[in-house]
């Protein structure tokens, strides 16, 4: 193999491995690379190091033109491109540079205007991954629209060169600002003055990550270089090369760790990708506060993993101590940005933005102090030796109680709960109900100000709540307990993981044209198979579609969010696909799961079995939709599939859903008095209703088209197990208004 081939294989390999943490990193190498690629990758990754660790450990007293001169030593020569032109724009001057690019000022000679050109290093032209991230952040980018936001004009590939046309930015970044500072006038860093500006700074990109991460945008690399001033004094947000977006983010891998160290939040250090959400920009944007406010970053070191050991374990210096004239309530705001654990920091940037403007204005902030016992948590974590021999004793007798306590948790069965909403600002409820009625059986057990919030809850049913003004979604999920927590579709153990209730609504209103409203009025029925006496229940006011969800709009759903596709629209077999003609047609081969995310990014929610018979019986408690059947509900079903081996085909049963379904918004005379549709053709409709007697399954209401309509009453219930899904069953929502 020669040169130009090893050098092409380790780049590529160098794109795949440089974010991974060393055990992963040097298994990949062993398994995948020959000797002389690893020896390559492992040669830039050691030059990648030490720039890291420059960039990490940036001395006080170098200047500019040093620091540039170092960084061309440590990360290597690359040809210059100034005085050549890239299709129309004119390279006049090397402006910047990152680990795998370089930025230069150029002039766009068609629209007669400075621009930023950023283009990728020569040795990452070669490697697909490498031009695919590139590209990434320019379709990253190119969806936010923000004054503080920099924005990409245009990206492209000419000559071999790969590039990104970004507004030029004629000002310094705050890193440079900062150095500035601590060379020339380190005593601004007391005056009020600066200490406002630099807070008014903050505040500005605070609004800039709030309007990202409602476009579902993390930055992860948020830092006073990527941070520039412009002439108006205006804070402009840069550089998304290694943001996570999860509209088309494919390219993030499990323990990856991306990002500046010093500025890295404690989840990104440790690489607890799962973990990693819009508040580890939060925190990096605390650091970039407290290195502003100090002229020091939180946490300083002789090397990356010195660094980083100290963003995981160690408590920042509290502010004053380095800079005696930092005010208390801005102190308070910075720490708490700062905070280690994500559920004590700011919930959101905007609340970071409002506190500072708060602090600008002389109105009280909303953040606190730390109380005591997490200030006693945090002190005997960092102070060890004498004080900790000397406690030894109490230490193990609290242990051991700690452990019983454990236990009997274990015992009683309390499942961790990850809660969350896309509502801005929201009101965090979760309120039990009874698993039979569905009804509420007390007041609400948790309240917490959003957007997310983690508990432990007994297994159970649980209506969970996000209200923010007048917006309110809603979900009544079962909480299983650990040992029902397996995924069979993905055939995953999911006991290790906390149960998520995702409130992630969609950007669309609420259509009430498509849906139908239920009075309120108590209701009483005999379809539990396990009470011995009729069930009466006082049912509060609600809504119901008016149909089935179709094929067309789940898959709006799933294009929208990532969410899996059903099973059989992956393709893995022939004909398994998503099929346009049958768009309208009710969508089947969905979990309980599947359905309550389609629910919650639709602002509604699944009903309760009790709800779905409630509504489709209106009005008379009638048993089936229609006082004089139509001639076709009373044919026998098609003939069931032919078997292959001991299942019946997937393809086999599709073309039974094709040829015996209809569309959702198609009548045939089987509309409820009230307009609903289907209750009892087409599929069976997946409810939030489960049974715990014995194994935990889902409850599921009315026929399907393997059955006969005429034979099928309303009061019809069966239940499938937790996890599972067929061709024969799909959902419909409800939802309670204001």
């Amino acid at each position: 193999m020669d040169q130009s081939a090893i050098d092409k294989l380790a780049n590529e390999a160098f794109v795949h491995v440089v974010d991974l943490p060393p055990p992963e990193r040097e298994a990949y190498l062993t398994d995948r690379c020959t000797p002389a690629v690893r020896e390559r990758v492992r040669s830039l990754l050691a030059r990648h190091e030490a720039h890291a660790d420059w960039l990490t450990t940036r001395p006080l007293d170098l200047p500019p033109a040093a620091l540039l001169a170092d960084t061309a030593a440590v990360i290597g020569d690359e040809p210059s491109l100034v005085g050549t032109t890239l299709d129309h724009f004119t390279i006049t001057r090397r402006i910047g540079e990152g680990g795998m690019s370089v930025v230069y000022l150029a002039e766009d000679t068609k629209l007669e205007r400075p621009v930023a050109l950023k283009i990728l290093r020569q040795g990452f032209g070669f490697s697909e991954v490498a031009i695919a991230r590139f590209r990434r952040e320019a379709m990253t980018v190119a969806q936010l629209h923000h004054p503080a936001i920099v924005p990409v004009y245009d990206v492209g590939h000419t000559q071999g060169v790969h590039y990104l046309v970004m507004e030029f930015i004629d000002g310094p970044t705050l890193a440079g600002v900062i150095d500035a500072c601590r060379r020339d006038t380190p005593h601004h860093a007391q005056e009020r003055e600066w200490q406002r500006t630099q807070a008014s700074l903050i505040a500005e990109i605070a609004d800039a990550l709030e309007h990202a991460h409602r476009a579902e945008v993390i930055h992860r690399d948020i830092k006073p270089n990527n941070i520039m001033i412009d002439p108006s004094g205006t804070a402009r947000l840069t550089d998304f090369g290694i943001a996570r977006n999860r509209r088309f983010d494919r390219m993030t891998r499990t323990g990856q760790l991306a990002g500046t160290v010093a500025y890295m939040s404690p989840e990104q250090a440790r690489g607890l990708r799962r973990e990693i959400d819009h508040r580890t920009d939060v925190y990096s944007l605390g650091a970039t506060l407290y290195e502003l406010l100090t002229l020091r970053c939180p946490f300083e070191g002789d090397s990356v993993e010195d660094v980083r050991e100290q963003v995981v374990h160690k408590p920042p210096r509290p502010l004053s101590q380095v800079n005696p004239a930092i005010p208390r309530d801005l102190q308070t705001i910075c720490l708490k940005a700062l905070d280690k654990d994500p559920d004590h920091r700011y919930q959101t940037a905007s609340q970071v933005a409002s506190d500072l403007r708060s602090w600008l204005d002389d109105r009280p902030i909303l953040a606190r102090p730390p109380g005591v016992a997490r200030r006693v948590r945090q002190w005997t974590r960092d102070h060890r030796g004498p004080v900790a021999v000397a406690s030894i004793l109490f230490l193990l007798a609290l242990v051991a109680a700690l452990a019983i306590g454990l236990q009997t948790l274990a015992r009683a069965g309390l499942t961790p709960v990850a809660f969350g909403t896309t509502l801005p600002d929201a009101m965090l409820w979760v309120q039990p109900l009874d698993a039979v009625r569905g009804t509420p059986t007390g007041p609400p057990i948790v309240r917490a100000v959003g957007p997310r919030t983690r508990v432990r809850l007994d297994a159970g049913l649980y209506l969970f709540r996000a209200e923010a003004g007048r917006q309110r979604l809603e979900a009544i999920r079962y909480v299983p307990t650990a040992e029902d927590r397996f995924d069979f579709r993905e055939e995953i153990d999911r006991r290790d993981e906390p149960f998520v209730v995702a409130l992630d609504r969609g950007p669309h209103a609420v259509d009430r044209t498509r849906m139908v409203q239920i009075a309120g009025g108590v209701f009483t029925t005999s379809s539990h198979p396990f009470a011995t006496e009729p069930i009466t229940i006082r049912m509060p006011p609600f809504w119901i579609d008016k149909t089935e969800v179709t094929n067309g709009a789940y898959k709006a759903f799933v294009d929208a969010t990532d969410h899996p596709l059903p099973y059989h629209w992956r393709n893995e077999e022939p004909g398994l696909v998503y099929d346009p003609a049958l768009a309208e047609r009710p969508v089947v081969g969905v979990t309980l799961d599947d359905a309550a995310a389609y629910a919650a990014w639709a602002g509604k929610r699944l009903p309760t079995e009790w709800e779905w018979e409630y509504a489709m019986r209106q009005p008379g408690d009638r048993l089936y939709p229609w006082s004089t059947p139509p001639d076709w509900v009373v044919a026998p079903p098609p003939p069931a599939p032919r078997r292959g081996g001991a299942q019946i085909e997937w393809s086999n049963l599709l073309a039974a859903y094709a040829a015996a379904t209809v569309d959702a918004g198609d009548d045939r005379g089987v509309a409820t008095p009230l307009g609903i549709l289907h209750a009892n053709t087409n599929v069976s409709e997946i409810t939030a209703s489960v049974e715990t007697e014995g194994a935990l399954v889902s409850v599921v209401r009315g026929g399907s088209f393997r059955g006969v309509p005429a034979e099928t009453p309303l009061t019809r219930r069966h239940t499938f197990r937790w996890g599972t899904s067929s061709v024969h069953r799909g959902f419909r929502c409800v939802a309670t208004f204001r």
